[in-house]
């Protein structure tokens, strides 16, 4: 699982429809008490959000995997997996800011 989780560099990857997986995970952030800076909206594709938490902010990127266009994409589709997802969060204070990108693989 780990050494997938570098080769993906830092996404999720997920057997959920790209459209089920994008609603499930905004409605899970809502649910922990972010609030969103912006709809949950699909551009060219690709479904983001971004939210905030007091001085957090969270923002996801989900991407399908039916286009699949090198060959660990392939891999990944042939054995079951349809869609990308990235969650990025960012902790604002006064020193600056400090990030963090969750990652690991998801079935």
């Amino acid at each position: 699982m780990y050494e997938k989780r570098a080769e993906l560099g830092g996404c999720f990857v997920s057997v959920g429809e790209q459209d089920e997986v994008a609603r499930a995970v905004s409605q899970a952030l809502l649910n922990s008490g972010f609030e969103p800076d912006h709809s949950l909206r699909k551009d060219f594709g690709t479904w983001s959000q971004s939210l905030s938490r007091g001085d957090q902010s969270a923002v996801i990127v989900i991407d399908t995997l039916e286009d699949a266009d090198t060959e660990d994409d392939w891999a990944l589709r042939d054995q079951g997996f349809k869609s990308f997802l990235e969650i990025a969060v960012v902790t604002n204070d006064v020193s600056g800011q400090v990030g963090a990108s969750v990652s690991g693989l998801v079935r």
